[in-house]
């Protein structure tokens, strides 16, 4: 072969042996890049897998306090709902007591309405007995048709 060949070839060999070096380290930096990558990330995942037992025992916590408190609640409506009932039969008999004394009272207002129309027309009557003996009976057999009284006579002095 030729020299000159054989020193081309060499030359060539030489630049891609560089290049294969360049490569080389270029693959490798990359690779310990993504190494100290996923080093992090597998510090994040075990630091987030710590959070999430953390807020798991947490959220068992605020489970168990909601269903205390539903207990608790529902407990405290039979207390009260017992109370109304206890308080309701206490009172029962007063309210029925008052409602017939209600009806006795209504009772008596309407007798005493009856008495004082009654007592209404005894009054227009005894007027009536008045008016008749102390005036004139033409007078009062005008009022009874509705018509107005007769003037007083004029007297001439």
């Amino acid at each position: 072969m030729d020299q000159e060949l054989i020193a081309f070839l060499e030359a060539r060999f030489r630049e891609t042996s560089q290049q294969i070096a360049k490569l080389r380290e270029e693959t490798i930096g990359r690779f310990e890049q993504v190494d100290s990558r996923f080093e992090k990330l597998e510090e994040t995942t075990r630091y987030t897998l710590i959070l999430v037992e953390g807020l798991h025992h947490e959220v068992h916590l605020v489970a168990e306090s909601v269903l205390g408190m539903d207990e608790k609640i529902k407990r405290y409506h039979a207390e009260a709902t017992l109370t109304f009932d206890r308080f309701e039969e206490w009172i029962k008999p007063y309210y029925k007591d008052l409602h017939s004394r209600l009806h006795d009272q209504e009772d008596r207002v309407q007798g005493l309405g009856s008495r004082v129309h009654g007592l209404d027309e005894r009054l227009h009557i005894l007027e009536g007995r008045a008016d008749r003996q102390q005036g004139d009976v033409m007078d009062a057999i005008r009022n009874l048709l509705g018509k107005p009284p007769l003037p007083p006579p004029v007297t001439s002095d």
